[in-house]
């Protein structure tokens, strides 16, 4: 597999700009795990690139579901990251694989809008937290419930933190962070890119960028931080 996330960039929060500040290109490659949502619903899945034309992007979908399943002509919205931003795209379904549901051809994009990274403070805090992985490439992840995680730092954007787990680009996580005895935040999360720590020991070095943390809870996690900090 190609690796085109770098592990040892600190963690950055991202957000979609409302128009491409200028149109990178597409920069996918062959074996590059992508977030994948089927239009119109809002659930993101695991796709691997397995094939790139001039006119269209062949994908493996790890995992889907009954209400998810591709049909032809199915909007998506695709979302790539290298160790410099987010990159976003929306597309259209061209051919679907009938025997699995799983391999599916997308047409290819005429432009890749960017996403800006935040100007948000980080905190190097380590915070108490729980994770369910809700979807993984590697399906024997899912469903597997990890208490005593700590972040390594975190923002308003996303964390880092260490994982016994081989997390890949793409994952999806449910997070419940401890902010007090008696405030937990509960936010989904995706994985940004996950490698091994320089320390040569089997742990990996994980980013998650939050996917749907509402305004209160952003700004109770901002007034904890700050207070922490």
């Amino acid at each position: 597999m190609s690796e085109r996330i770098s592990p040892e960039n600190t963690l950055k929060g991202f957000r979609l700009a409302t128009t491409p500040v200028s149109d990178p290109g597409l920069s996918v490659v062959v074996g590059q795990a992508l977030s994948i949502s089927l239009l119109p619903s809002k659930e993101a899945f695991a796709a691997i690139v397995t094939k790139i034309s001039s006119h269209d992007i062949r994908l493996d979908l790890s995992y889907i579901t009954p209400d998810s399943v591709p049909q032809v002509g199915r909007s998506v919205s695709v979302r790539y990251w290298d160790k410099e931003a987010a990159y976003t795209f929306d597309s259209q379904i061209l051919k679907v694989t009938r025997s699995t549901c799983h391999e599916f051809v997308i047409s290819r994009p005429p432009r890749v809008s960017v996403a800006q990274p935040r100007q948000e403070e980080r905190f190097q805090k380590q915070i108490l937290f729980t994770f369910t992985i809700v979807m993984a490439q590697q399906k024997e992840l899912i469903g597997q419930y990890i208490q005593n995680a700590r972040t390594l730092d975190i923002s308003a954007g996303g964390l880092k933190f260490k994982s016994e787990c081989p997390l890949k680009s793409g994952d999806k996580l449910e997070i419940s962070l401890t902010l007090s005895p008696s405030q937990e935040l509960q936010v989904s999360a995706s994985v940004a890119w996950c490698g091994r720590l320089a320390d040569g020991g089997s742990d990996w070095s994980v980013g998650l960028e939050f996917l749907d943390l509402e305004p209160e809870d952003r700004n109770h996690l901002l007034v904890f931080l700050a207070k922490a900090g």
